[in-house]
């Protein structure tokens, strides 16, 4: 009797531990909303709500990002995520097709493609045989699978920026400083121009603006007496606010002179020019982060076997929009030098990028 009685107790204690190993990991299906690779922390949406979760420092999260769909496997006891699964994979991933966005063609260079952060609404400079000056442009489509329609003109500027969603620009005047425009809505045309005083013609010649998503961060190019062109920023608390000084973006080495600085919709990925890329060579560059609090990591150079990819010196400007994988940017397409508004479709930079050291 105590013999049976000592297996049964043995079998009821493995049962239980068995069922309690089982229980221990489940499988759960969510939504990437955000990623700290430094941390080691996600935030995902499921069933509505939002969730951050601790990774296991095994797990590689660098590639995940926003809009992701993912499985996670979730250690109950330590209440960690040990693995992040995605039904997405290379085999499923589409060719990149360059394509000329000849809707948005004009009689004269086309430069600096600038979007919403939705991708619906596009701004770009054009400056004609017959302009004086470079004016802003804009149209809109549809969808990412629409043409774009509806062009207008906008406002005289040279370089410029403009906020996510639309309402706000901020241009290198053609009297040759920062100034800032705004307007109530998508439709109606910006106020007059007014001179951004905090960031003046004192620190330089600064150019080539570049608004962070959220509009409190303002990236451009300043030249630096004996240090030629160097990234620089300045921030506001509000919308409304004063600009802060500018202060130098600390970006690791690449060997390049730089210059045309953007970010991608997520703030995620920062794309410039390589003004000394050897001649025939892709001269986009892009840095990377895990999240908007981080330091930017040097990714490599943009390359494809498949496309040819020739950014101008004079009209790069990339855009990169991480939701419907495009990739918008100024460049040429033949010996002939005119520059047009081109866009790669199903644009990785993952994939597409000569990486360090490779």
């Amino acid at each position: 009797m105590y013999r049976i009685l000592s297996i049964t107790c043995l079998v009821l204690i493995l049962f239980v531990s068995a069922n309690h190993a089982i229980a221990e990991v489940v499988s759960i299906e969510a939504t990437i909303k955000s990623v700290d690779s430094q941390n080691n922390k996600i935030t995902v949406e499921r069933k509505g709500k939002t969730t951050k979760f601790d990774v296991s420092k095994s797990t590689d999260i660098s590639k995940l990002k926003a809009g992701q769909k993912v499985t996670l496997s979730y250690h109950l006891d330590l209440e960690t995520v040990l693995k992040v699964e995605s039904p997405e994979s290379k085999s499923d991933l589409k060719s990149p097709e360059l394509i000329v966005l000849q809707e948005l063609d004009a009689d004269g260079f086309e430069g600096n493609p600038v979007l919403t952060k939705e991708g619906l609404t596009i701004f770009w400079n054009i400056k004609g045989p017959s302009d004086s000056l470079k004016w802003v442009w804009t149209a809109s489509r549809k969808d990412h699978n629409s043409l774009f329609e509806n062009k207008r003109k906008l406002i005289p500027a040279a370089d410029f920026t403009v906020s996510s969603d639309g309402l706000e620009i901020i241009m290198l005047q053609n009297n040759g400083s920062l100034a800032s425009a705004t307007r109530d809505d998508l439709e109606s045309n910006f106020s007059r121009p007014k001179t951004i005083t905090e960031v003046s013609k004192k620190y330089g010649f600064i150019a080539a603006p570049c608004l962070s998503t959220d509009g409190l961060t303002l990236y451009y190019g300043r030249i630096v007496k004996g240090k030629g062109i160097q990234f620089h920023y300045s921030t506001r608390s509000t919308k409304n606010g004063k600009w802060s000084p500018p202060r130098p973006l600390l970006l690791p080495p690449n060997g390049y002179k730089m210059r045309f600085m953007t970010l991608s919709s997520d703030d995620k990925y920062l794309f410039c020019n390589a003004m000394d890329a050897e001649e025939g060579k892709p001269n986009l560059l892009i840095y990377s982060r895990g999240t908007p609090q981080d330091r930017f990591e040097y990714l490599g150079v943009v390359d494809s076997e498949e496309l040819k990819v020739n950014a101008s010196k004079g009209g790069a400007f990339a855009r990169y929009l991480p939701d419907s994988n495009e990739l918008f940017y100024a460049g040429t397409i033949d010996d002939s030098g005119d520059r047009k508004l081109l866009l790669i479709k199903n644009f990785s930079p993952e994939t597409m990028v000569e990486r360090v050291g490779e």
